[in-house]
C-alpha cells in the first residue's frame, strides 16, 4: 500500500472493510482474507477524507479534497460512480441518515449540506455552517438530529425536524474537534479533539457540560462507541496508540494497545463489535478481534504491566510510559529507572519519571521530591 489511510468503515455485514486513502483511491478488503489484495475504486483526483457505507450496504460514499462526493456500488469497482458536487472546498466528513435516504456532508468550506438520495434532480440543502472548517458530522439513530464539530471548537446539535432553527452550540474543548461518535441509545455523544481529550456529552441534560476522558498524549483522530452495548469508547490518535475507555468511569485508565508503526488516523468497528480496524500513516490496516475481551484476557494471563525496557522496545521513546493494564500495578522497573538516574545525578530526568509514576498510580506510597532528594544526596 503506497498511501496513508485517512478513513475506514465496515459494511453492514462486517465481512468487508473499506479504506479511503491519501492518493484518492478506495480500497476494499475481505475481513476473512485480509492478506488478499484489496479491490480498488479510482476516480478522485485528491485524497479521500471520509468513506462510509449505507445502512443497506448497497452504496459506498466517499468525500475528497477534490471537493466532490462520489457514490459507488461496492460490488462494481469499475462502474462509474455518481458524482455529487456543491462544496467549494474539500469534503471532510460524510454520514448516511439511518434510513439511507439522505446523505449529510461537512466541508472545509464551513458548511453542512443535505443530499436527497431518492431524487437525483434535487440540489442539496444547506443545513448551516460553522465559523471555520467542519471535521466531523453524525446522525443520531432516529435520524432526527445531526451533530457537527470543527475547528471553531464547538459541537453543534441540529434539529432536522426544524431545519430553519439555529443549532444548539456546545463548548468545552480547548482545541478543534476532530471526530464525533454517537452512543447506540442516541443520547450520549463522544468527541475527540486536538486537545488530547475525549468529551462525553449527555444530550438529555438541560445544561450540557462534557465529562472529559484524559490520558492520551497527542491529538485524538477518531472515537467510536462499542456498537452493540455502548459500554466502551475506542480511540486512536497521533501517539500511535489504540485505547479502550470505560466512559462511565472517567477516573479509570484506558486499556492501551501501543506500538503501531505510525500515527493512527482511522478507526472502524464492525456492527457486531467483534472486529476493530485501525489505520494511518503506516500505510497499513490492522484488524483487532474482540478488542476489550482480548485485552482483559491478555492482562489476566500476563499478571503484570510492560517493564520499562519492554515499553521502550515495543513503543519507543516518543510516547510516555503507560500502564497497559490499568487494573495491574505499575511495573517496578519504571521506578527503578528513575532511582538509577537520580543516583547518576540526572535529576531532571529522574524527576520526570517519579512525577509520571505518581500520575499513573496516585496511590504509590512515596513522595517524588523526597525520593529525589534522598537519592541525590547519596550520589554526592
Amino acid at each position: 500500500m503506497s498511501s496513508k489511510i485517512h478513513s475506514l468503515a465496515f459494511d453492514p455485514s462486517g465481512n468487508q472493510v473499506i479504506g479511503g486513502t491519501s492518493n484518492g483511491t478506495i480500497l476494499l478488503w475481505s475481513v476473512s482474507q485480509p492478506l488478499q489484495l484489496p479491490q480498488e475504486f479510482t476516480g478522485h483526483s485528491a485524497g479521500i477524507l471520509s468513506v462510509i457505507v449505507s445502512p443497506d450496504g448497497q452504496l459506498m460514499a466517499s468525500g475528497s479534497l477534490d471537493t466532490t462526493i462520489r457514490l459507488w456500488d461496492p460490488s462494481q469497482p469499475t462502474t462509474r460512480p455518481r458524482i455529487l458536487q456543491a462544496h467549494k472546498k474539500g469534503v471532510t466528513s460524510l454520514a448516511f441518515r439511518p434510513d439511507g435516504k439522505q446523505l449529510a456532508s461537512g466541508s472545509q468550506d464551513h458548511t453542512i449540506l443535505l443530499w436527497d438520495l431518492t431524487n437525483e434532480a434535487l440540489p442539496p440543502v444547506t443545513l448551516g455552517s460553522h465559523a471555520s472548517r467542519i471535521n466531523a458530522i453524525a446522525y443520531t439513530p432516529d435520524g432526527k438530529t445531526l451533530l457537527s464539530g470543527g475547528d471553531d471548537l464547538t459541537l453543534r446539535v441540529w434539529d432536522l425536524q426544524r431545519k430553519d432553527s439555529s443549532p444548539k452550540v456546545l463548548r468545552g474543548h480547548q482545541q478543534s474537534i476532530s471526530t464525533i461518535a454517537i452512543h447506540p441509545s442516541g443520547w450520549m455523544v463522544a468527541t475527540g479533539s486536538r486537545d488530547r481529550q475525549i468529551g462525553v456529552w449527555d444530550l438529555r441534560q438541560s445544561l450540557i457540560v462534557p465529562t472529559f476522558l484524559k490520558g492520551s498524549s497527542a491529538r485524538i483522530s477518531q472515537v467510536k462507541f462499542s456498537p452493540t452495548d455502548g459500554t466502551s469508547v475506542a480511540s486512536v490518535g497521533s501517539d500511535k496508540t489504540l485505547r479502550i475507555w470505560n466512559w462511565q468511569d472517567p477516573a479509570q485508565s484506558p486499556i492501551q494497545f501501543p506500538g503501531h508503526k505510525g500515527t493512527l488516523e482511522a478507526l472502524a468497528i464492525s456492527p457486531d463489535g467483534r472486529t476493530l480496524a485501525v489505520g494511518g500513516s503506516s500505510k497499513s490496516v490492522t484488524l483487532w478481534a474482540n478488542t476489550v475481551q482480548l485485552a482483559h484476557a491478555v492482562c489476566d494471563m500476563a499478571k503484570e504491566n510492560l517493564s520499562f525496557k519492554e515499553w521502550k522496545k515495543v513503543v519507543g521513546d516518543q510516547v510516555p510510559y503507560e500502564r497497559t493494564c490499568p487494573n495491574l500495578p505499575l511495573h517496578p522497573t519504571f521506578l527503578e529507572e528513575g532511582r538509577k538516574l537520580a543516583k547518576q545525578g540526572a535529576r531532571k530526568e529522574a524527576q520526570e519519571i517519579f512525577d509520571r509514576a505518581k500520575q499513573l498510580d496516585p496511590y504509590l506510597k512515596f513522595d517524588p521530591n523526597s525520593e529525589l532528594k534522598k537519592l541525590s544526596a547519596k550520589s554526592s
